[in-house]
C-alpha cells in the first residue's frame, strides 16, 4: 500500500472533523444567540405586561380616586344645599342662617295601611286621624318615629334583596319636604349609622311637572339624576357604582306640587315603571295628590305612612331648640344671656299654647310650619291671634315689617297693604293657572310698572333677600310655600266687591285650602248663603264636600253653629222629595252622610220623622231610623214600635212581590241592625225574626248587612240557640259606629266577628 493511499483518507478525515467541531462551536454559538434573543425577547414581554398592568392599575386607582373625590364633592354639594332652616321668614328674622339639624324634630307616624285599600282624599284624612287599632299584628307598624321605620324597612328589604318603596302622606306644612332635607343630610353627612353609606338623591316632583318638553317621559331615572347632577356642574360618573351597589335613596319629594293632574297621573305612572334595582324610593304627597277616582293613585301595593301631627313634647322640644339657636344666633355678646332671654319666651309661649283661652291656637301648634310661623309672630309681637287666617295675616304682615327695618338704612319702606295686596295678585294667577311658579314677564303683566318708585323686578328681588316670602329659580318666581299662596288669593278674593267670583273655581280640588281660608276671611254667612242659593244646581251639589270642609274651618263657633243648622236644615227639607232618578240617587249619596245633620241630630226629630215616614226613595228612611236612634230614650222606644208595626203591615201582604220584599228590607236594614248593636231589648229582634218568618237569625244579618265576601262567617256561633242570642248583650262598645259617613256601606265594619265575641 503506497503513503499517499493512507494520508488522503487521512487528511479528509482530520478536515471533517475540524469542520465538524467548527460547525458544532459555530451552531452552539447560533443557538445560544437565539436563546438569548429569546431571553431577552421574553424579558421585553414581561416588562411590557408589567408596565401595562401597573398602568391599568394607576389608572384604577385613579379613577377610584376620581370617583371617591367626585363622591365626596357631591356629598359636600348636599350638606351646602340642605343644612340650613328655610321656614319663611325666619332669615328676615335672623338675618342669619340658622341649620336644620338644630331645631329638627323627629316625625312620627301613624300605623300604615297598604295605600291602594284607599280610595279618596277622606280615607287618607282619616287615616291620618284614626287612632292605632289595627287589627292584623302582621301588616301594621306601631306607631312611631318615621326614621325608625325607615330604618326598619331598609333592613328588610336588604335582608330579602328587594328594592324598597314607601309613600309619605301629609297635611300642608306637616314637615315632609323637611323630613327628606334631614334625610339627605344624614346620608350626605353619614352621621346615622343606618344612613350611612348611602346616596342621596333629592328630585323636587314639581320641577318635572313644569318641564315643558317633559323630558322625564323618555328617560330613566338613572339618566335623569346624572343629568340633574351635571346641571349643578358636577360629575355623575360616581352614581352609576353606588346605584349598582343598591346604595341610592331617591328622595321624591312633592307628588302633590305637580299642579296639573294629567302630567301628575304620568309622573306617578313614571315612578312606578322605574327599575331602581335593590335601591331606596321615597315619595311624599300632600293627600290631595293622591286621589283613586282620578286614576291619580300607585297600583303597586306600597306601604303609605301618614305624619302625625305634633304632640304636646314635640311642641315643647321643638319651641326649646327654636328659642335657643334664634336667641344664640341673635345675640352680639353674651350666649348666657342669649339662653336666659330664650327661657323666658319658650316657657311663656308654651304656657300661652297650653292655656284654655288658645284651644284654636293649640290646634294649629300640631303642624311645624304653623309652630314655627306662631313662633315667628310670638317673637315679634308678643301676642298672638288664635285663628289660623289671622295668625296667616299677622305673619305675612311680619315679614315684610322685618323686611322694611332690615331696609331702614336703604332708606326703602314699602307699605304692608300695598305689598300684600300685590302678592295677592301674584297669588291668584298662579293659583288660577295651577302653577307654582311665573316669570318676571309675567308678574310684570299682572302688576303696575313701579311698586312706590321702584320697577317690579327690585320689589320681587326684596321679597325674595329680606322678606322670605318669594324663592326665585330659574329666572321664575314662587312663594317659598304653598300655604302664603293659597292665603293670600282667599284674601285677594275677600276684597272684591263681588268675593262670591271665588266659587267660579269651587270644581278644582287644588283650591280646597283657598276656600276653607276664605270662608273665614270673608263674610261666612253670605257666603254660605250664596251656596245654599245655588245648591240645586249640579255644580254646586256634587261640592258637598267642599261645603263641608269649609264649614268644620269656620272659627268663630257660634257662627259655625249657626251655618251647619243651616246647612243641615236645607238637606233635611230637600232628602224627602228626592227619588230614584239617576240624579236624585246621587245627591241622596252625598247628602245622606252631611256630617251637621248628625252633629245637631237633637235639633231635628221633627225632619227625622218626616224622613222616615215620607220619602220618596227607600234609603231616605233608612236615613230618618238612624237620626231618631240617636235621640233620646222615648223616640228610641217610638222608633221600634213604629218599625215593628211596618213589620206586622209587610207581613200580612198575601204574596209580596220581589220588588216589594226588596223595598222593605232596603228601608229597615240600618233599623234592624241598630236593634242589635245598641244592645237594647233583644226581645224586639226576636220579634222581627219571628214575625217575617226567617228560618235563621243568620240569614236576616245577611240580608241586613249586606256584605259581599262572607267566608268569616264560617266560625260564627249558631245564632238559633237563644243562649247564643243572649250573649248579643255584651256586644263591644259600638258608639262609633253613630259617625260612620256611609251607614249604607257597612263593609267597612272591621269584622262581624268582632261584633259577636
Amino acid at each position: 500500500m503506497e503513503l499517499k493511499d493512507i494520508l488522503i483518507p487521512g487528511i479528509i478525515f482530520i478536515l471533517g472533523t475540524i469542520i465538524t467541531i467548527y460547525q458544532y462551536r459555530k451552531n452552539k454559538k447560533l443557538t445560544e444567540r437565539l436563546l438569548k434573543l429569546e431571553n431577552e425577547k421574553f424579558n421585553y414581554q414581561i416588562t411590557q405586561d408589567a408596565q401595562k398592568e401597573l398602568a391599568q392599575e394607576i389608572t384604577q386607582k385613579k379613577q377610584i380616586e376620581e370617583e371617591k373625590s367626585d363622591t365626596q364633592l357631591y356629598r359636600d354639594h348636599i350638606i351646602e344645599k340642605f343644612q340650613y332652616l328655610d321656614f319663611t321668614g325666619l332669615n328676615a328674622l335672623l338675618q342669619k342662617p340658622l341649620k336644620l339639624e338644630r331645631i329638627y324634630v323627629k316625625l312620627k307616624t301613624r300605623p300604615q295601611r297598604e295605600n291602594n285599600t284607599y280610595k279618596t282624599i277622606k280615607d287618607f284624612e282619616q287615616l291620618a286621624q284614626e287612632d292605632s287599632d289595627d287589627r292584623n299584628e302582621e301588616e301594621a307598624l306601631k306607631a312611631g318615629e318615621l326614621t325608625d321605620i325607615l330604618e326598619e324597612r331598609i333592613e328588610q328589604s336588604q335582608e330579602k334583596k328587594r328594592p324598597l318603596k314607601m309613600l309619605i302622606l301629609g297635611h300642608p306644612g306637616s314637615g315632609k319636604t323637611t323630613l327628606m332635607k334631614w334625610i339627605a343630610l344624614q346620608c350626605a353627612g353619614q352621621k346615622v349609622e343606618f344612613l350611612a353609606g348611602k346616596m342621596p338623591v333629592f328630585i323636587a316632583l314639581k320641577d318635572l311637572g313644569k318641564d315643558p318638553d317633559g323630558t322625564f317621559r323618555i328617560l330613566g331615572i338613572e339618566k335623569l339624576v346624572k343629568k340633574q347632577i351635571e346641571h349643578e356642574s358636577l360629575e355623575s360618573t360616581f352614581f352609576d357604582r353606588h346605584f349598582k351597589k343598591n346604595e341610592v335613596i331617591f328622595l321624591l319629594d312633592g307628588l302633590d306640587e305637580v299642579a296639573d293632574e294629567t302630567i301628575r297621573k304620568e309622573v306617578i305612572n313614571w315612578i312606578q315603571k322605574q327599575n331602581i334595582r335593590k335601591n331606596t324610593l321615597i315619595v311624599t304627597s300632600r293627600f290631595s295628590g293622591i286621589q283613586a277616582e282620578k286614576g291619580l293613585k300607585f297600583h303597586d301595593a306600597w306601604p303609605a305612612f301618614c305624619i302625625k301631627d305634633f304632640d304636646l313634647g314635640d311642641i315643647e322640644f321643638f319651641l326649646q331648640n327654636w328659642y335657643e339657636n334664634v336667641e344664640k344666633a341673635m345675640a352680639e355678646n353674651s350666649e348666657a344671656k342669649a339662653l336666659k332671654k330664650a327661657e323666658t319666651r319658650y316657657k311663656k309661649l308654651i304656657e300661652t299654647i297650653k292655656s284654655d283661652q288658645y284651644e284654636k291656637l293649640r290646634e294649629l301648634a300640631v303642624n311645624p310650619l304653623l309652630l314655627t310661623i306662631i313662633a315667628i309672630v310670638h317673637r315679634t309681637r308678643a301676642v298672638l291671634p288664635k285663628e289660623r287666617h289671622k295668625l296667616y295675616d299677622e305673619c305675612v304682615k311680619v315679614m315684610i315689617e322685618l323686611w322694611n327695618v332690615a331696609n331702614r338704612n336703604l332708606d326703602i319702606n314699602f307699605s304692608v297693604d300695598n305689598s300684600i295686596n300685590h302678592l295677592s295678585k301674584i297669588a291668584v294667577h298662579l293659583m288660577k293657572e295651577n302653577r307654582r311658579e311665573a316669570t318676571l314677564k309675567v308678574i310684570e303683566g299682572l302688576l303696575p310698572p313701579k311698586i312706590e318708585d321702584h320697577p317690579v323686578c327690585f320689589f320681587l328681588e326684596e321679597m325674595v333677600l329680606k322678606a322670605g316670602l318669594l324663592y326665585k329659580s330659574e329666572g321664575q318666581y314662587g312663594f317659598l310655600h304653598l300655604t302664603f299662596q293659597e292665603y293670600l288669593t282667599a284674601w285677594n278674593f275677600s276684597k272684591r266687591d263681588n268675593p262670591e267670583e271665588i266659587l267660579e273655581y269651587s270644581d278644582k280640588d287644588y283650591w280646597t285650602e283657598t276656600f276653607k281660608l276664605f270662608a273665614n276671611i270673608s263674610n261666612p254667612r253670605r257666603f254660605f248663603n250664596t251656596i245654599l242659593e245655588r245648591l240645586e244646581t249640579e255644580t254646586y251639589w256634587r261640592q258637598m264636600n267642599l261645603w263641608e270642609d269649609c264649614l268644620r274651618d269656620i272659627a268663630i263657633e257660634d257662627t259655625q253653629q249657626e251655618l251647619e243648622l243651616k246647612f243641615a236644615g236645607h238637606i233635611l227639607n230637600r232628602l224627602p222629595q228626592l227619588g230614584r232618578s239617576e240624579i236624585d240617587e246621587e245627591k241622596i249619596n252625598l247628602y245622606h252622610t252631611h256630617y251637621p245633620i248628625f252633629k245637631h241630630h237633637e235639633k231635628f226629630p221633627t225632619k227625622a220623622w218626616d224622613l222616615f215616614s215620607n220619602p220618596q226613595h227607600p234609603f231616605v228612611q233608612t236615613v230618618g231610623a238612624n237620626l231618631l236612634s240617636l235621640g233620646d230614650p222615648p223616640t228610641r222606644d217610638q222608633l221600634i214600635n213604629t218599625i215593628k208595626h211596618q213589620i206586622d203591615k209587610f207581613t200580612t201582604l198575601p204574596n209580596p212581590s220581589r220588588s216589594q220584599t226588596d223595598d222593605f228590607f232596603f228601608r229597615h236594614k240600618i233599623s234592624f241592625f241598630l236593634l242589635i248593636v245598641t244592645r237594647e231589648k233583644l226581645s224586639d229582634f226576636q220579634y222581627t225574626i219571628n214575625k217575617l218568618k226567617v228560618d235563621s237569625p243568620l240569614i236576616i244579618l245577611l240580608a241586613l248587612l249586606d256584605l259581599r265576601d262572607l267566608r268569616y262567617l264560617r266560625d260564627l256561633l249558631d245564632l238559633l240557640d237563644l243562649r247564643y242570642l243572649l250573649d248579643l248583650r255584651d256586644l263591644r262598645d259600638l258608639r262609633y259606629l253613630r259617625d260612620l259617613r256611609d251607614l249604607r256601606d257597612l263593609r267597612d265594619l272591621r269584622d262581624l266577628r268582632d261584633l259577636l265575641k
